[in-house]
């Protein structure tokens, strides 16, 4: 009989998607010539998919295949005629994995937001396909280019992300917490002027900032040094070993403390030079909105010069009118009668 026509071969359980599951891998022959499939001339090779492939292993029965690989096979005919073919196996059973999360934990003002960014691998060749976060355990949206922002919290959330590859196969981060202060004073190594605008929760000078800051209160022309406690209006000097984050929470009024009910309290102040803060707690204020005449109630130019400083510069500057005075600052005053 002759037999030039190739026999054809076909491959059966080769996944259409991407799949966690091991692959079974069925070789059959066919062939149109009429010589007849030789069975002992059928081989299939796995490889790693991306290497080279050449079918060298003889078939003798259903093959499992439980990783990205590339199928390739071989069949023949009792005529010597071939056929060769290989298929990609879509098999993925390796779990994602983050390479980085920022921020882990940190802390943050009372209303504010934190974009979160991930970055996320995947050796098992099916590819990242969505990550997720979690926000106090309730799903909060996909990370869009590797990053999404929370909102607005206005309390202590914890976090966590869930990474996803195109196989189904799932790796959930560690859990990180936001921790939500009413003020965070960001101070740096030596010097830094600030205020508290409403009562603490803990007041306690050394609990805040530690023992080995000194901190300087000035008040009707006497210095105090290391007050014991943190009090609302006063402007402080606290010279820092190193930079230094404190989070700050307010004494709420169900728990005796009070609300700011002005902007500073000019009561405190005497003539001459003052170390101030403002008592005003949701947002900053004009210079000429906060020193008013308490004969007039408005600004009166000459009446008070307020001076700031700047920790990082290491610079004092005389304010203009409309120059913000800052929750959490601390400034100088000069109070001129």
């Amino acid at each position: 009989i002759l037999d030039s026509v190739n026999p054809d071969g076909n491959l059966e359980g080769v996944p259409e998607n991407w799949q966690k599951t091991d692959a079974t891998l069925t070789l059959s022959c066919s062939d149109d010539g009429g010589s007849g499939c030789d069975n002992a001339g059928n081989y299939l090779t796995i490889v790693p998919h991306g290497t080279s492939c050449d079918a060298t292993d003889a078939y003798t029965g259903p093959v499992s295949v439980s990783e990205h690989s590339t199928a390739c096979w071989k069949v023949t005919d009792n005529a010597g005629n071939t056929k060769t073919g290989s298929e990609e196996i879509k098999v993925d059973k390796s779990n994602p994995s983050f390479i980085s999360i920022t921020p882990e934990n940190t802390a943050i003002e009372k209303g504010d937001d934190v974009t979160i960014t991930a970055e996320v691998s995947d050796t098992g060749g099916s590819g990242v396909e969505k990550v997720e976060l979690y926000l106090d355990s309730v799903f909060s949206g996909e990370l869009v280019d590797g990053e999404i922002n929370t909102g607005a919290l206005t309390e202590t959330t914890e976090y966590y992300l869930i990474a996803y590859d195109n196989a189904g196969n799932t790796q959930t981060s560690d859990t990180f917490t936001i921790t939500v202060h009413d003020l965070i004073w960001n101070l740096s190594s030596e010097w830094n002027l600030v205020s508290v605008p409403k009562e603490l929760v803990d007041p306690n000078k050394n609990n805040l900032v530690g023992s080995d800051a000194t901190v300087y209160k000035y008040y009707n022309e006497e210095w105090t040094i290391n007050p014991l406690t943190i009090e609302p209006g006063y402007g402080y000097w606290i010279n820092n070993a190193g930079n230094q984050e404190v989070g700050l929470n307010y004494l709420e009024e169900s728990a005796g403390g009070s609300i700011p009910t002005g902007d500073i309290n000019l009561d405190l102040m005497t003539t001459g030079w003052n170390l101030m803060g403002i008592t005003t707690i949701n947002s900053s204020k004009e210079v000429q909105d906060v020193f008013k005449s308490p004969v007039t109630q408005e600004w009166v130019p000459g009446l008070f010069y307020v001076v700031s400083y700047d920790e990082s510069e290491d610079e004092f500057e005389f304010m203009n009118a409309d120059s913000p005075i800052i929750p959490g600052e601390g400034y100088w005053v000069y109070k001129t009668q």
